[in-house]
C-alpha cells in the first residue's frame, strides 16, 4: 500500500474512516497526529464504463476542509475499479500530493 511502500512520507498512527459534522464522510484516512499529516482517500467502485473524474477529487478536497482536520498537511488518494478520466490522470502526473489507485494496485 502507499503507506508501507514509502510513497507517503509519514507513518500513520491511525487508519480508518472519518465522519465529521454534516455530510463529511471520508472513506479512508491514515493520520499522523504528532506530525500533523493526513492521507485522505475516496473509494469509487462504479460499474460499466463510468470512471472517477475531477468532481470526485473536488468533493474529497471539500470534505478535507472539515474543522477537525484543520492544520493537517493532506495527501489525497482516489481508489477506482474502473479507472480515471484524462483530466484527472494529467493532474496526478503534475501533483505529487494526489495518488490514483486502481484495482490492480490494490491486488499487488
Amino acid at each position: 500500500n502507499v503507506c508501507s511502500s514509502g510513497k507517503i512520507p509519514f507513518e500513520p498512527s491511525r487508519v480508518g474512516s472519518f465522519w465529521g459534522r454534516g455530510d463529511v464522510e471520508i472513506d479512508v484516512v491514515a493520520i499522523d497526529h504528532s506530525g500533523k499529516k493526513l492521507f485522505a482517500g475516496e473509494c469509487k467502485f462504479y460499474s460499466g464504463d463510468r470512471v472517477v473524474d475531477m468532481g470526485v477529487y473536488a468533493d474529497l478536497q471539500r470534505k478535507c476542509q472539515a474543522p477537525e482536520l484543520a492544520g493537517y498537511e493532506i495527501v489525497y488518494g482516489l481508489f477506482s475499479a474502473t479507472g480515471f478520466d484524462v483530466r484527472l490522470r494529467e493532474l496526478a502526473k503534475q501533483n505529487p500530493e494526489l495518488y490514483l489507485i486502481e484495482r490492480k494496485d490494490i491486488a499487488e
